[in-house]
C-alpha cells in the first residue's frame, strides 16, 4: 500500500466514524486511536478562547470528549477530501 492510499484510508475512517454523529464509548475511545501518542489536531481558525493546537494523544483526547459533549448532535454532511502528492 502507498503512503498516500494508506494516508486516504485513515481520513476516510477518521470522518467515515461520524456518519451517524460523535461515537460514544468503545468506538470513541477507539476513534481516539488515530492519533499517535506525539500527534497534534491543529485548528487555525479556531475561535477564542480555544487554543489553536492541541499537542498529544491524551490531551486531545480530552479535548474530542469536550468538544463531542459541546455538539452532540453533530453531523458531517458534506465532505470533500482532495489527495495531495506530498503526503507531509
Amino acid at each position: 500500500m502507498s503512503v498516500q492510499t494508506d494516508n486516504r484510508a485513515t481520513v476516510e475512517r477518521f470522518w467515515g466514524a461520524l456518519d451517524d454523529g460523535p461515537p460514544q464509548g468503545e468506538a470513541l475511545e477507539a476513534w481516539k486511536d488515530n492519533f499517535a501518542e506525539d500527534g497534534v489536531w491543529e485548528m487555525p481558525f479556531a475561535p477564542e478562547p480555544l487554543a489553536d493546537t492541541v499537542p498529544g494523544r491524551h490531551l486531545i483526547g480530552h479535548f474530542i470528549d469536550w468538544f463531542f459533549a459541546s455538539v452532540p448532535d453533530l453531523r458531517i454532511d458534506s465532505l470533500t477530501v482532495h489527495d495531495t502528492t506530498d503526503p507531509e
